[in-house]
């Protein structure tokens, strides 16, 4: 039947409008954040996220970060944590998928998002970081494994978009990952390629009005095995 996000994100309009409703120039050099739902999260993520910003604005001074808001309560801890870093954050509202469109690049916590990015077409690096206790308890007491942590790698199984998690989430080395992608054309479009595939293994879209034909038909013409 295929995935409900198909339907939603074919919905967010392209590029150029998403842009022009954020205030957005449309040669900005845009990195929009997204580094959590959850208040433990903003605390393990957003910090990380914002010092790679601070290198990346090192290497590209123009460069400009959207940081959409999970939740309206979030907004002050936020601005707390932004205010440790000297770059560039504007804080959205509203349309937290337009932030998404709008960007070059997202730098995110692995979750949902990834598949909502992968299908409006932006690249992205993928994060996640716990606390070193929980990780501990996961790995040696629940033997928790798994191959990957993103939702759009899990698709397919292949490494689609870089993930760095728990020891690996260093600033250094995501910036740099994070700078090729803004600035290597050809590692942009293999992964824009690799997305495709994704998006053909999720199946077509009309999800909500294909499941709503099926429940009218079963109302409509109810199998013997029903009754």
């Amino acid at each position: 039947m295929g995935h409900p996000l198909i339907e939603l994100m074919a919905k967010i309009p392209d590029r150029d409008v998403c842009r022009a409703e954020l205030g957005l120039s449309a040669d900005a050099l845009v990195v929009t954040l997204l580094p959590a739902s959850r208040r433990q999260e903003l605390e393990f993520l957003l910090p990380v996220m914002l010092e790679v910003g601070r290198i990346l604005q090192q290497q590209l001074p123009q460069i400009e970060f959207l940081l959409p808001l999970s939740r309206p309560d979030y907004r002050g801890k936020m601005e707390q944590i932004i205010s440790r870093y000297n770059i560039p954050v504007t804080l959205i509202a509203s349309n937290p998928h337009y932030a998404i469109k709008a960007a070059d690049l997202a730098l995110s916590k692995s979750g949902t998002v990834n598949l909502e990015t992968t299908l409006l077409g932006v690249p992205q690096v993928v994060l996640y970081r716990v606390s070193a206790l929980t990780a501990w308890v996961a790995r040696k007491i629940l033997g928790f494994q798994i191959p990957f942590m993103s939702p759009t790698n899990l698709v397919l199984m292949e490494p689609i978009v870089p993930e760095y998690f728990q020891e690996q989430v260093q600033p250094i080395a995501i910036a740099q990952t994070c700078l090729e992608l803004l600035t290597n054309p050809q590692k942009r479009s293999e992964m824009l390629t690799q997305y495709s595939r994704v998006r053909q293994n999720l199946g077509e879209g009309n999800t909500t009005s294909k499941a709503a034909q099926i429940i009218l038909d079963l109302l409509i013409h109810p199998s013997p095995n029903s009754i």
